[in-house]
């Protein structure tokens, strides 16, 4: 049976976006040059985590599609599309996370 007969409601995607994995191959492939020489600089583990999460989530969120927040509140979906914001989120939240963390432990 091939995949154009069958109905639209069974199929998640059809479609696969090849572009994208190797959009994403270049794009780890750069952020990885720029992680060395940014540990070459600074040798600090929770700093090259909290940049490498923040990168990750922006640069993900740039490729869902937008069909996918179809049913999320309008405000909430603008949020979510775009990956700079996104990621500037994430990187403000687990840095404040970290200094929280810090001032726990020297209590």
């Amino acid at each position: 049976m091939p995949l154009n007969d069958i109905p639209d409601k069974f199929t998640v995607n059809r479609r696969l976006p090849v572009g994208y994995a190797t959009i994403f191959l270049a794009s780890s492939n750069m952020i990885n040059m720029a992680l060395k020489e940014y540990s070459a600089a600074t040798a600090n583990e929770y700093k090259m985590f909290i940049i490498s999460t923040s990168l990750m989530v922006g640069i993900g969120s740039m490729f869902v599609p937008v069909e996918a927040l179809q049913y999320v509140p309008s405000f909430l979906a603008s949020l979510l599309n775009n990956g700079l914001i996104l990621g500037v989120i994430t990187c403000i939240l687990l840095e404040q996370g970290l200094v929280l963390r810090e001032k726990l432990i020297i209590k």
